[in-house]
């Protein structure tokens, strides 16, 4: 039986914007024993983003109502949701999200993912390892092997900001989803460590990816670090992060 032992998180704009186009669902057990959480980003800073983001984690909450948890309903509803709010404004008929969901069972963690925000655990030497894989247009040409990583990395800060997949009226639903055993992760006393997180908060811990050993032991002074130490770099765009260690 799976149990959340402890659990941090924030969702937040931008300093001065108005709406925070970031939209999340902290980590929940359902009635079907396993754990939820999810993070969606609004694109682009288009209108209407914030709106997307938010249906689609209203979506999720929607099917976690049900007696069988379909994610695979979640992204198709969110797309008609969206596409119902584009004939209702049509100010927002660019509107568009990303969205990753995670689902922890008693035998294997399962994401759902579209766009670019990443989930991550916590490897046997206290580092945060990548589960997902961002759909941008850096991340494609990575994946073509056409160009040299050296010539990539010469133009990334642009080429990740240009979105290969998301939630949207105008393209048809792409996502991927990834299965791993729970035997395959790591365990730290007893409990597995997971971190979903959207780009304006994982950009600032890429930059130097690690915090101190009681840091990495706790979510909670994990998410506070992180959090400072965005907010002293200063922000450049709605940062979340939720993290959660699961007795498993």
């Amino acid at each position: 039986m799976l149990k959340i032992k402890e659990l941090a998180s924030f969702c937040l704009a931008m300093p001065e914007k108005i709406n925070n186009e970031d939209a999340c669902l902290n980590p929940r057990i359902n009635k079907d024993g396993c754990v939820y959480f999810a993070v969606a980003d609004g694109v682009g800073s288009l209108e209407g983003a914030d709106n997307a983001s938010t249906i689609a984690i209203g979506c999720l909450l929607d099917e976690l109502n049900n007696a069988n948890v379909n994610l695979d309903d979640v992204f198709i509803k969110t797309k008609l949701k969206l596409d119902e709010l584009s004939i209702l404004n049509k100010e927002f008929s660019r509107a568009a999200t990303t969205l990753t969901i995670i689902k922890m069972c008693d035998e294997k963690l399962e994401i759902a993912h579209v766009g670019d925000s990443r989930v991550y655990y916590k490897d046997e030497k206290n580092r945060l390892k990548q589960l997902t894989k961002d759909h941008s247009k850096y991340q494609e040409l990575i994946d073509s092997k056409e160009h040299s990583l050296k010539k990539l990395r010469e133009h990334k800060d642009r080429l990740s900001r240009v979105l290969t997949k998301a939630i949207s009226k105008d393209y048809e639903i792409e996502y991927e989803k990834y299965s791993y055993p729970l035997h395959d992760l790591n365990v730290h006393g007893g409990s597995l460590f997971l971190y979903a997180m959207t780009d304006g908060a994982y950009n600032h811990w890429e930059k130097r990816p690690r915090f101190s050993e009681n840091s990495m032991a706790s979510p909670v002074i994990f998410a506070s670090s992180l959090k400072k130490r965005i907010e002293r770099q200063k922000p450049e765009d709605d940062y979340t992060l939720i993290t959660v260690s699961i007795s498993i």
